[in-house]
């Protein structure tokens, strides 16, 4: 499955909130799996009723892979909107 961000996404926060997002989820396209990096945004998503696997990295982070489904997708840009009109970027 290949869903991409909508235009209006870019209209309305920009080139440079779509890239923040690509790095704090960690784009990965056409595959069956999505690999999201930060702890918080596993456990909002987890939340939201998807169920996620947590691998370990030979780095020592952790990697917390979602079924790559639409309606993954769905609530990940929306869980990005809602944070980006009413919450704080931090890096």
């Amino acid at each position: 499955m290949n869903v991409k961000i909508t235009n209006e996404f870019n209209k309305d926060y920009g080139v440079n909130e779509l890239n923040k997002l690509r790095k704090v989820v960690g784009v990965m396209e056409n595959r069956k799996y999505y690999e999201v990096k930060k702890k918080y945004l596993a456990f909002a998503i987890s939340y939201l009723g998807f169920r996620y696997y947590t691998f370990d990295k030979e780095d020592g982070t952790k990697i917390y892979s979602f079924e790559d489904t639409e309606d993954f997708r769905c609530a990940l840009t929306s869980l990005m909107e809602l944070k980006n009109r009413v919450g704080k970027y931090l890096e």
